[in-house]
C-alpha cells in the first residue's frame, strides 16, 4: 500500500473542538503518522490536495438496522437472503458517504 500525503485539508480536531486549516496529513500504509502544518513528503507518497475542504475522523452509529430495507417484518422475513444483502449493500453505502466508518446493526443481521 503507497504512502499517502494529504495537503491543503481543514483538520476537524474533536479533543479540541476546534478546526485546523491549511494542514498536511501523512498516512503510511492504513495508519495516520503525522498531522502538522508541514509534514515529511517521502518522495514516492501519493500527493492528494484536499483543496481546502474539511477532513475528520469517522462517525461512529452503535444503532442502524441496515438489514431492515422494510418496516413490515413479515415481508422482510419472506425476502431472499440475497436480496436482503443487496439492500443493505446500498444502506451502508450510503452510510460511508456520509462520513460513518463504523455501525453496528442493532438486531438485523446475525452476524
Amino acid at each position: 500500500m503507497s504512502d499517502i500525503v494529504i495537503t491543503n485539508a481543514t483538520v476537524l480536531d474533536p479533543r479540541e473542538a476546534k478546526l485546523r486549516s491549511g494542514q498536511q496529513i501523512r498516512i503510511e500504509g492504513q495508519k495516520i503518522i503525522e498531522i502538522a502544518g508541514s509534514v515529511d513528503e517521502p518522495s514516492r507518497a501519493v500527493k492528494i490536495d484536499a483543496g481546502g475542504r474539511v477532513v475528520m475522523p469517522g462517525l461512529i452509529d452503535a444503532h442502524v438496522h441496515a438489514m431492515a430495507h422494510v418496516n413490515n417484518q413479515v415481508t422482510l422475513a419472506n425476502t431472499a437472503p440475497y436480496l436482503v444483502a443487496a439492500h443493505a449493500s446500498k444502506i451502508l453505502a450510503g452510510y460511508l458517504r456520509r462520513g460513518f466508518t463504523t455501525v453496528r446493526d442493532s438486531g438485523g443481521a446475525d452476524a
